[in-house]
């Protein structure tokens, strides 16, 4: 019976209809695509418009505010870091041997 259940919310995924969650919100989406994207139109953001509008169709409008906001989110405002480096500021010395390879902290 589960199986059932998930074999039919699997079918509604993929038969539903283009996500336009960006396109939903383009006030919102549109001011985070400029933030990162505004060197590439020196006259400001009216040039950023045009350049979106001329955009074909509403699903590539969408992907473009779905790609542009994710770059912000995650390269642009991406907070990266070194998992074992942390391991080894947090953890005692006396500790470390307990991780296995103590290369990792040497790094």
């Amino acid at each position: 019976m589960g199986v059932m259940i998930f074999m039919e919310k699997l079918k509604m995924n993929i038969n539903k209809k283009d996500d336009h969650r960006y396109l939903d919100d383009k006030d919102k989406f549109l001011k985070l695509s400029f933030d990162v994207l505004d060197k590439y139109f020196p006259e400001g953001y009216e040039q950023f418009l045009d350049f979106y509008i001329r955009i074909d169709s509403d699903q590539n409008k969408n992907k473009f505010l779905k790609i542009a906001s994710f770059y912000k989110y995650l390269v642009v405002d991406g907070r990266f870091m070194n998992v074992a480096r942390l391991r080894a500021t947090m953890l005692p010395v006396q500790l470390w041997g307990l991780l296995g390879d103590k290369s990792i902290l040497s790094d």
